[in-house]
């Protein structure tokens, strides 16, 4: 079969068709600044300089899409939540805009053409579509519910509030899950049909079962049913660190594709949810990525493809959680290098084995 455009790929990949190779992608956002020379504050209050880093990642290594995310914390950052912004690290937040449980009575909801820096991002989502969106596929990022919570009141307060104030704390997560949808009712008014949930305060590193099934699934399950609803596309997710505990519990949110982290295996995931979600991952994004060399990179993704090539409802290399501020621009190239080369169909698995 002949190479195949990224949107040619994905385009069949998610009806089933044969394709070319195994798609590939990293997960980059404000972390490809460091790959162009471009200043994290420039980049994330100027919907140009956004999309055009964007443009440049996608033109240097013809990725299988691209994606412009609010970040976990843009939702809290125009509810209120004060950050810190640096030239050259990811933005922080510094300021909660709920200290006190009394607090989350006076939490409004977010105007997406207004708010702090959703209408920078959204600008951004259409400038990039408009350039490349007939070859690649263009998608949006935001935050689970719980972790925009954890922007909006703290880490130490949210799970605090669990146990002594469970009440409020659904109700923030009402007000939180409302503001997302209002963001994604303005990605449909621009025809960006895409979307990826990331939540990494809701692994089981943070939070039990039970209350991932109380706090968290409810929401997630909701958020994910207005996607499917206004976009008519369900989401991909990611949850960074521990998940194993709620893979089954992630396949009932109705997402479309599920991102595991490197810390866990996907031989696993394979086994346990790989008849019921396509899985993407898991190449370690420090150790491997930005730490390693040509041979190390290539040995990871060998190992991913073995583990996950033949996973019932599809499989997708990338890196286990966002790259680093910092990559090496030809790690990435090794990286996309040997997803060509070992992902090509048919699979060679004795070359996977070498």
């Amino acid at each position: 079969m002949s190479e195949m455009t990224s949107l040619e790929r994905m385009t069949a990949f998610a009806k089933g068709e044969p394709i070319d190779r195994i798609p590939a992608t990293l997960s980059f956002g404000e972390t490809a600044c460091s790959l162009h020379g471009v200043s994290v504050v420039d980049y994330s209050f100027d919907s140009d300089i956004m999309s055009e880093t964007e443009i440049k990642t996608y033109e240097m290594f013809k990725s299988d899409g691209t994606n412009l995310s609010i970040t976990l914390r843009g939702i809290a950052e125009a509810m209120g939540s004060e950050l810190d912004y640096k030239p050259d690290a990811i933005s922080m937040v510094i300021n909660p805009v709920v200290k006190k449980v009394e607090d989350i009575d006076n939490l409004k909801l977010v105007d997406p053409n207004k708010d702090g820096r959703l209408p920078i991002v959204l600008e951004a989502l259409v400038k990039l579509k408009n350039k490349v969106g007939k070859e690649v596929g263009v998608s949006a990022g935001m935050a689970g519910p719980v972790s925009v919570a954890v922007n909006v009141c703290g880490a130490e307060n949210f799970l605090k509030w669990t146990r002594k104030a469970p009440d409020k704390v659904k109700q923030m997560l009402e007000i939180i899950n409302e503001s997302n949808k209002r963001y994604i009712d303005e990605l449909a008014k621009r025809e960006v049909f895409s979307t990826s949930i990331s939540d990494p305060v809701t692994s089981t590193d943070l939070l039990s079962r039970s209350q991932f099934l109380e706090f968290s699934l409810p929401y997630y399950k909701d958020l994910v049913e207005h996607i499917f609803k206004t976009l008519g596309k369900k989401p991909a997710t990611h949850i960074c660190g521990h998940s194993k505990g709620i893979w089954k519990d992630i396949v009932e949110t109705g997402v479309a594709s599920f991102s595991i982290d490197n810390v866990e295996d996907l031989a696993e995931a394979k086994g346990i949810i790989g008849n019921d979600i396509l899985i993407v991952g898991n190449v370690p994004p420090v150790d491997v990525l930005q730490r390693g060399d040509r041979e190390s990179i290539r040995n990871s993704v060998k190992e991913c493809i073995l583990k996950a090539y033949d996973s019932p409802k599809g499989y997708m290399v990338s890196s286990g959680c966002q790259v680093p501020l910092g990559m090496p621009k030809e790690n990435v190239a090794y990286y996309y290098e040997a997803c060509r080369e070992f992902g090509k169909y048919p699979i060679d698995v004795d070359k996977l084995r070498s």
